[in-house]
């Protein structure tokens, strides 16, 4: 059984960056749960059901972006990431883009079905990420805004879907979406980060080719401190509980985690704190459900 995932499945799930996904997908589910909170709405069937669907139309949604990045950038991952679905001919490429498409059929037919406010959004959405894929990767912080701004997008569409002004007059949702779309955008630096050496030999411009190694991680870490500054902000509207602590001791644990960078920007050492920032930003958004 652990043999055919590794061999089938696996490789599927990497080539959608499945971390990105479900993050995604738990994005709608969160905006979701604060506009109940928000409105006192008493969580449902229907809220149940939609949660589930709006996981699986964002989780889709995102994987099939994510899919037909890599099918743009097989020719630079055969150099720089030859452990790749694609490259290492896990997948081929023609499943690659067979695969991409029935993603994003799954979330427009979802969005259609029970979202269908929202189908000039998700289709803005789609646009958008091939944009991305196509012409939006060699324009520095446009392309990283992108792509955060993609993944975080749900947890505002959800929230817009229960009450449309909610987006605008609950500020507590808008404050999260804003760290969450800077947040991510530092994610993206630091995959820019780990990229060098690649996008260099490739033409592509980033922001470390910019400015530098050592700026660039100078500049991160700086931000990084600003989510920090605007999550602290966004929690003073809550009660002291011990949820409240435990999150602003895991963001003190992505500072510590993100400060490796400044010593070292090795693609190695910056891959290692990307991937655990990532974990304790994903352990952050779980919390988030309880302190609501």
């Amino acid at each position: 059984m652990f043999i055919f995932f590794d061999n089938k499945i696996k490789p599927y799930t990497d080539l959608i960056r499945i971390k990105t996904s479900i993050m995604a997908g738990f994005g709608f589910i969160l905006g979701l749960w604060l506009a109940y909170q928000s409105k006192k709405l008493n969580i449902n069937s229907e809220f149940i059901f939609h949660s589930i669907l709006g996981f699986i139309g964002g989780f889709t949604l995102s994987g099939s972006i994510n899919t037909f990045n890599d099918i743009k950038d097989l020719k630079i991952d055969i150099m720089i990431k030859p452990e790749r679905p694609l490259p290492k001919k896990l997948v081929s490429l023609k499943s690659a883009k067979y695969f991409a498409i029935a993603l994003v059929l799954v979330s427009l037919v979802i969005t259609i079905v029970l979202f269908s406010d929202i189908l000039i959004v998700i289709l803005a959405i789609v646009f958008l990420g091939f944009l991305y894929s196509v012409g939006f990767q060699n324009i520095p912080v446009l392309k990283n805004f992108l792509v955060a701004f993609l993944i975080s997008t749900p947890l505002v569409i959800s929230a817009w879907l229960v009450d449309k002004d909610i987006v605008y007059s609950n500020k507590k949702i808008m404050n999260l979406f804003t760290i969450a779309v800077f947040g991510f955008m530092l994610f993206e630096w630091l995959k820019d980060l780990t990229d060098f050496e690649g996008d260099v030999k490739h033409g592509k411009i980033t922001i470390p080719r910019v400015i530098g190694l050592k700026n660039s991680a100078l500049f991160i870490y700086t931000g990084f401190i600003l989510v920090f500054i605007l999550f602290w902000n966004y929690l003073a509207n809550f009660q002291l509980s011990f949820i409240m602590i435990l999150l602003l001791i895991i963001q003190i644990l992505i500072l510590f985690s993100s400060s490796k960078i400044l010593w070292n920007q090795t693609p190695k050492i910056v891959d290692k704190a990307r991937k655990e920032i990532y974990s304790v930003f994903a352990l952050t958004i779980l919390l988030l459900f309880l302190l609501n």
